[in-house]
């Protein structure tokens, strides 16, 4: 239920219904972002300032993707740190102005903890998190065992998030254009 603080059962279940041998590929979690997108009325998605904000904000992300690469073959760390701060808060920003990348990058976050997590898989080629994981976070209230012993990355959550935006932002499109 948003904004609620509480788990919506039917939701989780939906969300948990996309399994393949106990994992949910990222691909699978773009649809349920799309899906509760298109169920939620009151959902800010590719309107018109959004669109140009993303714009110009996915112009800057790429430019100082661009930049940043280049600090890191031939800058300083500090530059290479600088510039990848100025991307986070690019994506961040973008978040608060449309429910999509916000979602996106919620779920991204998600990801990035779980990536590499021991045992973590791939399902067809993309990163998927585990049923027991999502059933022990968010149904029972508890990290999975063994949390702060692994690796947990800011270019994760950057990498995650815009996988997650790319398909969510698809399939909306997609269900959007079935209505």
């Amino acid at each position: 239920m948003r904004d609620s603080g509480r788990l919506s059962e039917v939701d989780f279940a939906r969300l948990t219904s996309r399994v393949t041998d106990g994992w949910i590929k990222r691909s699978e979690v773009g649809r349920f972002i799309a899906e509760n997108l298109l169920n939620d009325p009151k959902s800010k998605v590719f309107g018109k300032n959004t669109a140009a904000l993303l714009a110009g904000d996915l112009a800057e992300f790429v430019e100082t993707t661009g930049l940043r690469l280049m600090s890191k073959l031939f800058g300083s760390d500090e530059d290479a740190g600088t510039t990848h701060r100025d991307m986070e808060e690019k994506l961040t920003k973008l978040a608060g102005e449309d429910n999509l990348v916000g979602s996106a990058g919620e779920f991204g976050l998600l990801f990035a903890f779980l990536v590499n997590k021991p045992g973590a898989r791939e399902v067809g080629g993309e990163p998927a998190v585990a049923v027991e994981d999502l059933q022990s976070m968010f149904v029972d209230k508890r990290l999975p065992g063994g949390w702060k012993t692994w690796k947990k990355s800011r270019i994760d959550w950057v990498r995650n998030t815009t996988s997650l935006l790319i398909s969510a932002g698809s399939e909306y499109r997609s269900l959007k254009a079935a209505q």
